[in-house]
């Protein structure tokens, strides 16, 4: 009912556009011309009888091809950019077509000629059923959607190639009497006309959108008005209708054109939105494998109908009948076999998609399952981070009430050791989870990395010999100095675990600037950038370890000795901070991680590390 209401509120808003349209005005122009051309007559009978059907049609013809193509590239969608370019393709071969009839008449007719006219006319009727498959109003892009399309096309290309050979090309070969002239191809446009209209027909009401459900409709009432034309011209020179020389019947032949330029004009006008939900549920519907071979079997089904209807009324010779059965057929078992084809593969594409689907929603609710997780284990984790902390402390106070001399100093001195442990566990835990607040801070980066190079050295001896050129001076980075820990010591430790005998780590600082295409290919954002490569000469790793190299809890090392946080806690500390880090390695040469760590905008003292 609202769509209904968005028509009839758009109709005077149309009519408006259309008035003011340059291209409608001149085709009108045109109009009141051969109006009083034929009405006054200015012309003597027998030269108006010289203009010929074609002549009429070839001023209406040029416009609407010319309103075809007219600001194709003020349209963004691709989509319907081509379908009106297949649409304008088809005007331009009628227009080459009637121009060609025209200049030929007076020439005599002939067997080839009548053939080489057809051709041309089939041409025209094609590129309008190819672009009735392109569905410009509905949601594009989707696999099956272009599978279904290219399935059509198929089917439809071999519907009218077998409906020329049928009504064309066997009569002439086999009988090239009969009949003669227009006659000839006259039941092949009827059917043409009949299977376009009503398609578009479809399309105006299926469609939810007042501007198509327009333009469809034009398109339809266009091949309507031929159907009635070639119809009307069937009678005529059959001699069941008589009508005096230079009749103004021939005007009849402008409204075709006339309809589709106002359906082409009409893509400029400003319509309602259509409704997405049942724009989706139609394309859905379209794409089903029974609807897409249902089509194909209807076109198919075309052919023993027409065959014998054509046979019931006489209108076929005994001596192309029997071929023309043959190429009946023919067409059927091949638009039958494209109809199983397309069922095949569109069932399978729906299953797989089907499939697709429900893993992707299994893995959703996964994901929301381990969002309410994270959120639940956060809060116990803080909570057992404040237990920790209170246990550390009455730790350290009962450390200072007792003399180092005492027995129990020692164990409370472990005890002490593991809670620290315990509590940097816990802190990675909730940097994991997202539930440790990242606080924005301000440190000089080379500072901190060699306040850090005792403790790194520490760690890596004696296995390897530990170099650090820095060249980031008193540059600061957005991150605090903890924070900063947590992502070099893991690195060096690893670094240190890789090195087997003697060999070298490198820790090397400095600055890169990061333009936009650099930033996307690093997912972060354009600017200035804090670099930190932390290399080594150890082993290396393969590349199945690389893929799961920031999983929590993924290790290749004995579990006592590693517990897989470390690279997973620094690859969230530097992503939280809006840096990147990317790992390379090779086996036998070594690992190379670079850090980015965004510079800090501003120097607040408030939050200088």
């Amino acid at each position: 009912m609202a769509s209904d209401q968005n028509l009839l509120s758009d109709r005077p808003s149309a009519a408006r556009a259309l008035l003011h349209d340059h291209l409608v005005q001149l085709a009108a122009w045109v109009v009141a011309v051969e109006v009083a051309i034929y009405g006054v007559p200015l012309l003597a009978p027998a030269a108006l009888a010289g203009l010929g059907v074609s002549g009429v049609q070839i001023p209406f013809v040029a416009i609407a091809a010319a309103a075809a193509f007219y600001a194709l590239t003020r349209i963004d969608d691709p989509n319907e950019r081509r379908f009106w370019l297949t649409l304008g393709a088809g005007s331009l071969c009628w227009l080459v077509t009637v121009t060609l009839v025209t200049a030929s008449q007076g020439v005599g007719g002939s067997p080839i000629r009548d053939a080489m006219v057809a051709a041309g006319y089939v041409c025209f009727y094609v590129p309008f059923l190819l672009a009735a498959e392109r569905l410009p109003h509905r949601p594009q892009g989707s696999e099956s959607r272009l599978t279904a399309r290219w399935l059509n096309w198929s089917g439809l290309v071999l519907w009218s190639i077998g409906w020329f050979v049928y009504f064309i090309v066997v009569p002439i070969a086999i009988d090239s009497t009969w009949p003669a002239g227009r006659l000839r191809a006259a039941p092949l446009f009827v059917v043409l006309d009949v299977i376009i209209a009503a398609r578009f027909a479809s399309l105006a009401v299926e469609c939810r959108s007042p501007r198509w459900t327009w333009i469809y409709g034009g398109i339809a009432a266009a091949f309507g008005a031929l159907l009635v034309t070639n119809l009307i011209d069937v009678l005529i020179v059959k001699g069941l209708v008589t009508l005096p020389n230079g009749s103004g019947i021939g005007v009849m032949w402008s409204v075709p054109p006339l309809c589709l330029l106002v359906a082409f004009r009409l893509r400029q006008v400003q319509w309602g939105p259509i409704r997405p939900a049942a724009a989706e549920h139609a394309a859905a519907r379209d794409r089903e494998p029974a609807a897409v071979a249902f089509r194909l079997i209807a076109l198919a089904a075309c052919f023993p109908l027409v065959h014998a209807a054509l046979h019931e009324t006489g209108a076929l010779t005994a001596t192309a009948e029997a071929t023309q059965n043959v190429v009946a057929l023919a067409a059927m078992a091949l638009l039958g076999g494209t109809s199983i084809v397309a069922y095949r593969s569109l069932e399978r594409e729906r299953a797989a998609a089907e499939r697709a689907r429900a893993a992707f929603e299994e893995r959703l609710r996964e994901a929301r399952k381990m969002e309410a997780l994270g959120r639940l284990s956060s809060v116990v984790t803080h909570e057992f981070l404040n237990l920790l902390n209170a246990i550390g402390g009455y730790i350290d106070l009962t450390l200072d009430d007792l003399g180092t001399d005492d027995v129990h100093a020692d164990n409370l001195r472990r005890a002490h050791d593991v809670v620290r442990r315990t509590t940097l566990f816990t802190t990675r835990l909730l940097i994991l989870s997202r539930g440790q607040p990242f606080h924005p801070a301000s440190i000089v980066l080379d500072r901190k990395v060699t306040e850090l190079l005792p403790e790194i050295r520490a760690i890596v001896k004696p296995r390897a010999a530990v170099d650090a050129p820095l060249g980031c001076g008193d540059g600061r980075v957005a991150m605090s100095a903890d924070y900063l820990r947590e992502v070099l010591m893991p690195l060096a430790t690893n670094a240190g675990e890789a090195i087997e005998g003697s060999g070298r780590l490198t820790i090397e600082t400095g600055w890169v600037d990061l333009d936009p295409l650099e930033a996307i290919a690093k997912a972060v954002r354009p600017g200035r950038y804090g670099r930190v490569v932390v290399r080594d000469t150890g082993v290396g790793m393969p590349r199945d370890v690389l893929a799961h190299l920031y999983e929590p809890f993924f290790t290749t090392k004995p579990k006592p000795r590693n517990r897989g946080l470390g690279l997973a806690t620094a690859y969230v500390v530097v992503t939280q901070h809006g840096g990147a880090m990317a790992v390379t390695s090779e086996l036998g040469v070594g690992t190379c991680v670079e850090v980015l760590i965004p510079a800090a905008p501003t120097a607040d003292p408030a939050h200088v590390r």
